[in-house]
């Protein structure tokens, strides 16, 4: 089946995860079947500092930029297969 335009395809980007490099195709598949696609728009918050805790995301496209609760400078980067990127103090 063909995905929709925006569309990521779960298994496949969940596979690109450091952190599931243990996880069998059959488990990945079960978490992708579980797992909601959301998107976030350009200078919008996926979540903010003291929010509950209710989920684990991953970054399948695009850049998410850590951001301090006082809005100073960047404290690093996560994009597609949760690579961490620090930024220099």
């Amino acid at each position: 089946m063909a995905q929709a335009p925006g569309r990521v395809d779960k298994p496949t980007a969940l596979r690109g995860c450091h952190l599931l490099t243990d996880f069998t195709d059959v488990g990945l598949k079960v978490l992708a079947e579980l797992a909601d696609q959301r998107s976030v728009g350009r200078g919008l918050f996926a979540f903010r500092a003291g929010d509950p805790s209710d989920a684990l995301a991953f970054v399948a496209k695009g850049t998410l930029q850590l951001v301090p609760r006082d809005g100073g400078a960047a404290l690093g980067k996560w994009w597609p297969a949760t690579r961490w990127a620090a930024c220099p103090s």
